[in-house]
């Protein structure tokens, strides 16, 4: 649902409003249907204008989305953290892309899985994918810098040390 025709009739209120306050000689504001017609038609076309825009982007990035979505089924799947016997085995791998740069995350592996190198494979595809996706939708993010957590071994499992938080 589009806000530019309440924000329209906001401003024409707004305008006439105004006009109303000012105790200067002014010429009258004439609101006839005609006018009113001509604000409805433009606010129709913006309208209009607007959900084409939106329908674009969804497109534009709805290959790279499904691409992204898989890559992490995958890592769910493949349960990179599993298989540790000491924390410094584990990795902490960058994942995504923020708009303004960086990683977007970090997932726990540990280097004796198995499919330690498809894991850090796919890290890379996903992060370019994110970058892609970012710059074809013009995607904003919070520029917030993602530091790399501690990772510890515990129970075959590489996960987040509590010095991380």
């Amino acid at each position: 649902m589009s806000t530019m025709p309440f924000l329209s009739l906001i401003g024409f209120m707004a305008l006439t409003l105004a006009a109303c306050g000012n105790n200067r000689e002014q010429a009258p504001l004439e609101v006839n249907q005609e006018t009113s017609l001509e604000i409805l038609d433009q606010d129709l076309a913006l309208n209009e204008e607007l959900t084409i825009v939106e329908q674009d982007l969804q497109g534009l990035g709805q290959d790279l989305v499904e691409r992204i979505v898989s890559i992490e089924s995958q890592w769910q799947e493949m349960e990179p953290a599993l298989g540790c016997q000491d924390s410094s085995q584990c990795q902490a791998i960058a994942i995504g892309h923020k708009a303004c740069g960086g990683p977007a995350g970090f997932l726990p592996a540990s280097s004796l899985h198995p499919e330690f190198e498809l894991v850090q494979q796919l890290a890379r595809e996903h992060r370019m994918l994110t970058e892609q996706f970012n710059l074809q939708t013009g995607a904003m993010s919070d520029c917030a810098l993602e530091t790399e957590p501690v990772l510890i071994c515990q129970d075959n499992r590489c996960q987040i040390g509590s010095d991380s938080f």
